[in-house]
């Protein structure tokens, strides 16, 4: 194949190169990068080319093969040494002191609440189940536990700020 032929053929199959690149890349420069490079990779296996029953094909596997090669280069350069800080996630004693007594008042201010309010500000913002799962152990429907909730969230930080302001 000469370079006119894979002009032409570069031209009808640009397009469903962009394509996937698209899918794979937010960035449409890169995207874009990564379509010239698989076309640069095409064009230096023209020896080969004849052995091809479908140009496009071959070109779509290279753009994905340029897609991976993409991401991993980006993720080594994320995981450097040099780019690592290394930060103290342990508090102050001071900090943990402050933070034991706040959750003691926020505890306290929760068992004050009704007690479906309790349970259910208890069940989701403890526990970590989802809402759906609320109203089914509460036997109420999801509008109720999402009023409740809000209700609940409101009178313990009215609550909290009053007993923090003291």
């Amino acid at each position: 194949m000469r370079i006119d032929k894979f002009e032409l053929a570069a031209k009808k199959i640009r397009p469903r190169l962009m394509q996937v690149a698209k899918q794979s890349i937010d960035n449409k420069d890169e995207a874009e990068d990564l379509v010239q490079e698989t076309l640069l990779r095409l064009w230096s296996a023209e020896a080969q080319w004849e052995t091809y029953q479908n140009l496009e094909a071959v070109a779509v596997r290279i753009i994905k093969n340029c897609i991976i090669d993409n991401f991993r280069k980006k993720k080594i350069s994320y995981e450097t040494l040099d780019n690592v800080s290394v930060e103290n996630t342990q508090p102050t004693p001071h900090q943990a002191l402050e933070s034991g007594e706040r959750w003691e008042i926020l505890q306290s201010i929760i068992l004050q609440l009704p007690n479906l309010q309790r349970m259910i500000i208890t069940m989701k913002d403890i526990e970590g189940y989802e809402t759906e799962d609320i109203a089914k152990i509460t036997n109420t429907n999801i509008e109720s536990v999402r009023m409740n909730l809000s209700r609940a969230r409101k009178k313990v930080k009215e609550a909290f700020l009053t007993s923090i302001e003291k």
